[in-house]
């Protein structure tokens, strides 16, 4: 598989407890309400990265595996003209696992604020 883009940095494993899916996060398709309580943590993150030289604010849905994240990577390929807050980039083998790369275009995905116009990639 020929891919372009070069994924480096750090890595950050996010989860959503069971008994708080769907609980008090934003009613909005996408990565939004897809991201779980990722959600608000998400500006300190961007601020972390971007502090520390991010170039690229990417992250990655498995296209095969976990049915979860089989889920997750389809819900957001079904929104993704109409989500304006990230957008696909390309599949890509990461440690032996198929997966989507998706770049965030904004901090704050809960208030659509903090549009990246400057960085690259």
């Amino acid at each position: 598989m020929k891919t372009t883009t070069k994924i480096h940095g750090e890595f950050f494993r996010t989860c959503t407890l069971k008994g708080y899916r769907a609980k008090g996060f934003p009613k909005r398709p996408g990565l939004c309400a897809a991201t779980g309580i990722n959600v608000f943590s998400l500006p300190a993150q961007v601020d972390y990265a971007l502090k520390n030289g991010a170039k690229n604010l990417v992250y990655t849905t498995n296209v095969k595996g976990y049915s979860g994240s089989e889920k997750l990577d389809k819900h957001f390929k079904k929104y993704e003209n109409v989500c304006p807050e990230y957008s696909f980039i390309e599949h890509k083998e990461i440690y032996n696992v198929e997966q989507s790369v998706w770049k965030l275009l904004c901090r704050d995905v809960v208030n659509l604020e903090g549009w990246f116009d400057n960085l690259t990639g």
